[in-house]
């Protein structure tokens, strides 16, 4: 039995083979083989496209940050970031020594306080357990 629905872009049929497939496009908003080839901007047809800088703001604030990081430029900073917190603790985990498993963890979340992100002194080095240990005491696990 074939399942069908309109392409949301230019209304073509499309038919599907069983009702989950129809489902997952009607969820997805999936469009047609020559909608998706015209390029146009449903569905998956945003890959690779650049967005403003202020888009970018929006969709950060949006998502929940703040806006003032962005993906792009925070990951070579948190990196460099996360490196210069362990070496300041000499690359032990302030809680219980150990050298395994390393991890910066911010003290003041940089979701909530992202001024104080790149803050040597908002981090301290914690192994994997006692990292965890740490969120899961503060309501984060």
């Amino acid at each position: 039995m074939n399942h069908k629905r309109n392409c949301p872009d230019c209304g073509k049929e499309l038919t599907y083979s069983t009702k989950t497939n129809l489902n997952k496009a009607i969820r997805k908003n999936r469009l047609c083989r020559p909608c998706i080839q015209k390029g146009n901007t449903n569905g998956s047809g945003n890959k690779g496209r650049k967005h403003s800088e202020e888009t970018r703001k929006k969709q950060s604030v949006a998502n929940g940050g703040s806006g003032i990081l962005n993906n792009h430029l925070n990951r070579s900073q948190l990196g460099t970031w996360s490196k210069d917190v362990k070496k300041k603790d000499n690359k032990r985990c302030v809680y219980c020594g150990s050298t395994n498993k390393l991890h910066a963890h911010h003290i003041l979340a940089k979701s909530k306080h992202p001024e104080w992100a790149l803050f040597i002194d908002n981090g301290i080095t914690l192994c994997e357990p006692c990292h965890i240990q740490e969120h899961k005491l503060n309501g984060y696990i």
